[in-house]
């Protein structure tokens, strides 16, 4: 690798006859009972067509033959006949035609297996992996955007202008292609964290995890703050605002070693620094999530946008969004940002929307850190470590990607052998 540095709803009586079909059949042990919609004075639309290939959970519509069908239940391979599991919707027109370019267009209902593609809002899709009643465009992870629907070759995808990517493929924190590609590591005091606690680049490491190579930020404690050891990332330069952020993570819930249940903070944003209360300047787009709590909330995951804030007495202008349950693994974290809002995503789901003034209004560093809440600290001496996990970071200056396409193009920057890309102008 080389581094560079520039579902529809379906109506109550169509339910109801459907059942009352079903419980027919058991109740009079017969069996395949031919199932007929009441004819129509109009032919309805076909539905996508049948395809033998393709798994089918009830509720999904299929055309086959120049009629529509619905299915009661799952199956696959089953020509629809108009007995169960598929029960006539009665005749279709026009039969649908597929253009030139573009694939079946996908539908709920349907599971799709990994390598299938499919059509949805004039773009063409990929399945990444088995995929069922996940949109195509939301999810990275389940669908990859390979180009427009009858777009006619070209690049499908081609990268903004502007690109910061790392994958962090770097030997070591010693590396010195670590400091030539603009990232510091964390020395020092001074918060977030507890009063007195140190930062130490000996608790970010790179290694070979999870079939990747990944950066590595722990954070080590005996209870005390003059013991406690915590890590953070920090690109050099402040020079990332209005665009789209994204990284994949691993966090994790129990330590690596030691007693469980200290308040840990787990963490990928973008910061403008506080220089004094209120300070204009200041932003901040945050994802943080607290595996055993913290803030006066249970396990929790937050989304923060930051306007600016006062340290002391804690007074703060924000937007913000929780989710209260596990996030252990891998994730795929997006945010996007404009002159109005900030959308932050989890796994192609959208998870918080941020409007002004409670934006970032500078530019910015990016940064990964790990570290424990100040009133938080587990109450025993015993040594404990906890660990945080990033696979890659990816910046497009002033472009709205969804978070497909910014798995899309971190997968054509892998393909083509990049493990470093930095073009976003100073």
């Amino acid at each position: 690798m080389h581094r560079e540095s520039t579902s529809s709803p379906r109506s109550t009586q169509r339910w109801k006859s459907r059942l009352l079909a079903i419980a027919s059949a058991l109740l009079l042990g017969l069996g395949a009972i031919p199932l007929t919609a009441t004819a129509s004075a109009a032919a309805a639309p076909c539905s996508p067509a049948w395809e033998s290939s393709l798994a089918y959970t009830a509720g999904a519509d299929v055309s086959h033959g120049g009629k529509n069908y619905e299915a009661a239940w799952w199956s696959q391979g089953l020509t629809p006949t108009g007995q169960l599991p598929w029960k006539n919707l009665g005749a279709c027109s026009p039969a649908p035609v597929i253009p030139a370019g573009c694939f079946t267009p996908w539908t709920a209902y349907v599971q799709y297996n990994a390598n299938t593609k499919v059509t949805h809002g004039q773009r063409n899709y990929q399945a990444a992996l088995y995929s069922e009643a996940v949109v195509p465009g939301t999810s990275g992870a389940h669908w990859q955007d390979i180009g427009a629907c009858g777009g006619g070759g070209g690049n499908p995808n081609p990268q903004p202008s502007a690109v910061m990517f790392d994958d962090f493929s770097y030997s070591s924190r010693n590396d010195p292609q670590l400091t030539n590609d603009r990232w510091v590591l964390r020395t020092g005091g001074g918060g977030p964290g507890l009063d007195g606690v140190s930062w130490s680049p000996n608790n970010i490491s790179f290694q070979d995890r999870d079939g990747q190579r990944v950066l590595k930020l722990d954070v080590t404690s005996s209870g005390q703050a003059a013991n406690t050891v915590q890590a953070q990332i920090t690109t050099a330069d402040r020079k990332f605002r209005e665009g789209t952020y994204g990284a994949r993570v691993k966090f994790s819930d129990a330590p690596m070693y030691g007693p469980d249940g200290d308040h840990v903070v787990q963490a990928f944003f973008s910061i403008t620094p506080l220089r004094y209360d209120y300070d204009p300047e200041y932003g901040e787009l945050d994802f943080e999530y607290l595996p055993n709590g913290g803030w006066a909330a249970p396990q929790a995951f937050y989304v923060t946008s930051w306007e600016t804030y006062r340290p002391e007495p804690w007074d703060a202008l924000k937007d913000y969004d929780m989710m209260t349950r596990s996030y252990a693994g891998w994730h795929d974290l997006v945010v996007t940002l404009d002159a109005t809002s900030a959308v932050y995503y989890i796994d192609g789901v959208e998870v918080g929307r941020h409007h002004a003034p409670n934006l970032p209004k500078s530019d910015q560093t990016i940064d990964f850190n790990h570290w424990l809440i100040n009133d938080g600290v587990l109450p025993t001496s015993q040594a404990r470590g906890y660990e945080q996990l990033v696979d890659w970071v990816y910046f497009a200056e002033g472009e709205t990607l969804s978070p497909s396409q910014v798995q899309s193009q971190v997968n054509t920057l892998r393909s083509t052998g990049v493990a470093f890309r930095d073009n976003v102008p100073d």
